[in-house]
């Protein structure tokens, strides 16, 4: 940093009110309920350019400028994904779980083109005092973030169905283990049968009873039998489920360096200046209160400790684990994020107290009131993050923005997509 210049710290400011955002959403949600989903995209236009146009840097204010009817084709085509979901669960067995299969590997090969769809979808229509920020389209990148997480996932889930197709896997792999889990049954049953009527089947004949269907003759017919599942067959999904959660840091970490890096406000690329360490160090605190959670439990089932304590350490750990995880990534993703050059640099510092307060008090609130306060809720929560969120800088706003204006208007305007996604996906 250059002593010779004054760094000028800018703080965002947010003057959007809860009643209004309230009355906001109570007519949103009737009309969304008359149309049956299809105004959806207005109420989500109107909800963003209240919460954009209430939000204020440097004496200018932000606009969301997209159009509801283009959003409403990418709806329609969620809504009818949906219902081919929930038609699926009509099929038989084996179709239903091939299809859920194909949806699945579908969604796995197109989400990173629509992450990056999505993305260019609400920067492109997101400016601030008449210049728009915009995303690059790096199809190539995206695969390369959100491919292998995805993918250890959906490997994860076809690996847990393994062991409830034990019998089926034995024997294709020439395995009998299951066959003598069958022996060993029957013989359990056979035994049981006789200890408790061996004298009574001693001298009666089931053959000659009318009242007997021959079907029941056979009591330890393959349908009756108990399901075999071989717990060995639990490590592979095991194993990869634990490569994941090792994972999480690195995987998050990677996403927010490439969702930053190809953000630009005009022509002023993003630099993202976190390190993997400290993305790390947040879900070790986590994971450390997890352990020390599960422990309690441990005792309480062993009677070592009253369930009762375990039971409030529960309820104070989960809004607790939120609030450090929401206060914490925020001001690691925003507060390591700068703009040209670092010449820009956004600084965020939400307390993890303050977080913890307004959050756990907004659960409550929202779950007395039925729902009545969510929009009193998002309001306190969008001032909690933008009270403790500014842009320091050594160079005058208002050059920065002439310039920018120019550069803007000399890369031209973005080819639109052939339509806009939106997160209804």
């Amino acid at each position: 940093m250059d002593d010779n210049h004054t760094t000028i710290t800018e703080n965002f400011k947010f003057s959007g009110s809860a009643g209004e955002f309230f009355g906001i959403r109570f007519v949103n949600g009737l009309l969304n309920m008359v149309t049956l989903g299809i105004y959806s995209p207005w109420a989500k236009v109107r909800e963003l350019q209240y919460l954009y146009g209430n939000t204020e840097l440097a004496g200018g204010d932000f606009q969301f400028t997209a159009d509801p009817k283009r959003m409403l084709i990418s709806r329609l085509i969620a809504m009818a994904l949906f219902v081919t979901y929930v038609l699926v669960e009509s099929f038989p067995t084996t179709e239903a779980l091939i299809a859920y299969f194909v949806m699945m590997a579908a969604f796995l090969i197109f989400s990173p083109i629509i992450t990056v769809f999505m993305m260019s979808f609400r920067l492109r229509h997101s400016r601030w005092r008449g210049i728009n920020f915009r995303f690059n389209n790096d199809f190539k990148g995206a695969y390369r973030v959100y491919l292998a997480p995805m993918s250890l996932i959906l490997l994860s889930l076809a690996c847990l169905a393994i062991p409830f197709n034990s019998e089926v896997v034995e024997d294709s792999l020439g395995m009998t283990a299951h066959e003598q889990f069958y022996e060993e049954v029957q013989a359990e049953k056979l035994q049981e049968a006789e200890s408790t009527s061996a004298e009574e089947e001693q001298f009666y004949d089931y053959s000659n009873d009318p009242s007997l269907p021959n079907d029941d003759l056979d009591t330890f017919n393959g349908d009756e039998e108990s399901t075999y599942i071989n717990p060995h067959f639990f490590w592979p999904s095991g194993i990869l489920f634990l490569m994941f959660f090792v994972l999480i840091p690195y995987f998050d970490f990677i996403n927010m360096r490439f969702l930053v890096r190809n953000t630009h406000f005009g022509s002023a690329a993003g630099r993202y200046k976190a390190q993997l360490k400290e993305f790390y160090r947040i879900y070790g605190i986590l994971l450390i209160a997890t352990a020390l959670l599960c422990l309690l439990w441990i005792g309480a089932i062993r009677s070592d400790i009253s369930n009762s304590i375990a039971i409030i350490a529960s309820v104070i750990f989960f809004p607790f684990a939120s609030a450090f995880m929401k206060s914490k990534r925020y001001n690691l993703i925003f507060g390591r994020t700068t703009f040209k050059d670092d010449q820009f640099r956004l600084k965020a510092d939400v307390p993890f107290g303050r977080a913890f307060f307004v959050l756990s008090t907004n659960t409550v609130c929202v779950i007395l009131s039925l729902g009545m306060l969510k929009a009193w809720a998002d309001i306190r929560t969008i001032r909690l993050i933008l009270g403790h969120t500014a842009v320091e800088t050594e160079s005058s706003f208002d050059e920065f923005l002439a310039s920018q204006q120019q550069e803007s208007s000399a890369i031209g305007e973005e080819i639109a997509d052939v339509f806009d996604i939106d997160v209804a996906f």
